[in-house]
Parts: structure tokens; sequence; C-alpha cells
């Protein structure tokens, strides 16, 4: 073969190639933009306000709405976040994060307007919104099952109330995480939820507080004291729409010099354990390991060392492989049980920040300055 067929071969095989990766570059790119924006888009805002005229109430509306769909976007990508930190992200991101927004059903008077808003949010801003505020976020969508810490004593029941209990709770996810579980913050959206019909798989209230924080399920644990005879009763009750309740009780004795606070403090740890991957109510199932992909891009190798030892000691890992290093970055595969959501969560608690590019966990460490 001459020179001339084996440069015609090889140009034959080079265009191939890059039309091969054209075609690819035109089908995934728009399905990672559609992707972003999707889940940087909040929609539904129901939005209303009045003014000295038309204009300046459409702004105020306008307004006030995006900074509810920039906390619902905090709350989406970041759940737990606390208002107070939404506040200062509101305050100091808000406008550069805005990419982009819609008006529909608009009722315009001289002096009032209402309408429903949708807001798209940029992604790159919000992320490094996040990232320089040490708020730990997530870009996969996963189910968490939303807890409700239920309080009952002789004053009745407690729920968004401050109580013994709710502090119990909220101390063993603080010291023991579970990914599996959030916690709602209390805002003004979630005291709506009426606490006196929360065993109603399907109420709209829990419905929607189900989708703020990302819930497939809700777990009400509910705590009862009765001091004539020292004990604790404890119920369980599972909710998912479409199924029917799921409950469960068991009772605890006050030991000889105990309080009823370490008492519950006790309970709640035994519930909310870092080996539980689903909650208690659920049957256990033997766990299947998967694989996924990931990189490390570094400019400090130290940066790689310090996520290989992180992410080998996590819980649900059983094994790091390394593919390749390079002097820029390192490429791997994990081995690991349960979902990936758990394992982005549970990167994110390490202070690695992750994103999925082409099946792939892209890792940097976050930084605190």
């Amino acid at each position: 073969m001459d020179c001339r067929a084996t440069l015609a071969m090889t140009g034959g095989r080079t265009r191939a190639f890059l039309l091969l990766l054209a075609y690819l570059v035109a089908i995934i790119l728009p399905l990672q933009d559609s992707y972003a924006r999707n889940l940087y888009a909040i929609d539904g805002i129901l939005i209303s306000s009045t003014g000295k005229n038309a204009t300046e109430a459409r702004k105020t509306a306008i307004d006030n709405g995006e900074k509810i769909a920039f906390a619902k976007l905090i709350q989406k990508l970041a759940p737990g976040t606390q208002p107070e930190a939404i506040g200062k992200l509101i305050d100091q991101s808000l406008n550069p994060s805005v990419q982009g927004f819609e008006v529909t059903n608009e009722r315009i008077s001289s002096l009032a307007y209402q309408a429903t808003l949708s807001v798209t949010f940029n992604p790159s801003v919000v992320k490094s919104a996040l990232t320089k505020a040490h708020i730990n976020f997530t870009e996969i969508s996963t189910l968490h099952t939303l807890l409700l810490p239920l309080y009952s004593d002789d004053k009745g029941l407690s729920l968004w109330e401050p109580n013994a209990w709710e502090d119990a709770v909220t101390k063993a996810l603080h010291n023991v995480p579970n990914a599996h579980y959030v916690l709602p913050v209390g805002d003004s959206d979630d005291v709506q939820l009426d606490k006196n019909s929360l065993n109603k798989p399907d109420n709209p209230a829990l419905t929607a507080m189900m989708d703020k924080y990302m819930a497939g399920n809700v777990m009400v644990m509910q705590a009862a004291y009765d001091p004539s005879i020292g004990q604790l009763h404890i119920t369980e009750t599972l909710l998912a729409p479409g199924h029917p309740a799921k409950t469960a009780g068991k009772d605890y004795d006050v030991e000889k010099g105990q309080t009823l606070q370490a008492l519950m403090d006790q309970v709640a740890a035994e519930l909310i354990a870092p080996s539980k991957q689903q909650v208690s109510l659920l049957p256990p199932s033997p766990p299947k390991a998967s694989e996924i992909n990931a990189s490390v891009p570094y400019s400090d190798l130290k940066d790689w060392v310090s996520i290989r030892t992180i992410v080998s000691k996590l819980p649900m890992v059983q094994k790091v492989t390394v593919t390749l290093i390079t002097i820029n970055e390192a490429q791997f595969s994990i081995s690991y049980t349960g979902e990936v959501g758990a394992l982005m969560a549970a990167l994110a608690k390490q202070s690695i920040h992750a994103d999925v590019i082409d099946n792939t966990i892209v890792m940097t460490l976050i930084k605190k300055p």
C-alpha cells in the first residue's frame, strides 16, 4: 500500500471520528443543559403586591417572588439549610443568580398585581455562592425520608413548638448523621401542616412539604411520656402517598437516676442510627454493590490524597480502584452499597463538592478560607 492510500484511509478515519464526536456533543450537551435547567428552575410561585401604580406593584411582586424561588432552590439543593443562611444568600447572591423569569396568569389593576412566577437560575453562579458560603449541596435528586418529631404530653401535641423530643432527635441527627433523613426547617410554609392530620399520607400540605424537601416518604416519630408509670412510649408511623400507613410502637422505662431528657436522647440515637440505610419500619435488604467512575482534578497532589482517604473511609464504600493518575487529574472507580444519592450526600458532609458529568463523579475539596 502506498503513502497516498494510507493517508486516504487515515483521513477517512479522522473524518468519521470527528463526525461521531460532533454527534455525541450534539446529543449529550443538550441533555446536560436540559437537566441543569430543570434542576435550577422553580415554577408555580404565586405572587401579589400593591403599589402606587401597577408598574410598581408588578416590580415588587416579582422581586418578592424571586426571593421565594431562590429560597426554594437552596432548600432543594441543600435540604435543612437554616433560614438565616438562606437570608444571607438572598441578600448577597440573588440578583446575579437569576438567569430569567416568566409570568403567567397576570391580573393587573391600577394599584395591584397578581401572577404566577417561574424563575430559572444560573447553575454556575448558584454553585459558586453555595461554595463560598460553605454550604454543602448535591445536584443529585435523591429522595429522602422527611422526619417529623411529634411530642405528646398533658399540654397536647407539639410539632413546631420547641420541646424535649425535638431537641433529642435534632441532637441525634447532628451526632450520628443519617443521609436518609431530613428535618424540616420550620419556616412559614412548613407550619401550614396541621399536626392533628399527620396520619393521612395523601394530605395536600404533607405532599407539598415532601416535594419541597425531595422526600419519598414521611416518618412521624411521636414520643409520649406517662409520668404516672415513668414510661416513654414511642410510635413510628411511615407515610407514603398511595400506600397505607405503617405503624409500630415501643415502650421505654425511665431507669433509676435517669432523667427523661437522657432517655429521649438515648432512644433518638437508637432510632436514627448511622447503620440504618432505611427507616426503621422498612425491612432490611442485603446490600448490593454498585460501581461508578470518579475523577479528581487537582493542582496540588495533597488534594487527591485527602479525597482518596476520605472516600475510602466512607461506610458505604467497599473499594476504590485507581485507573489513571496524571500531573493534574486522578481517575478511579468506586464500589459502593446503597444509592448514589446517599454517596453524594456523604461526600458533601465531608466537605467534598461533587458533580455528576457523563456518569462520572467529579470531586473537588471544599477549602475554608
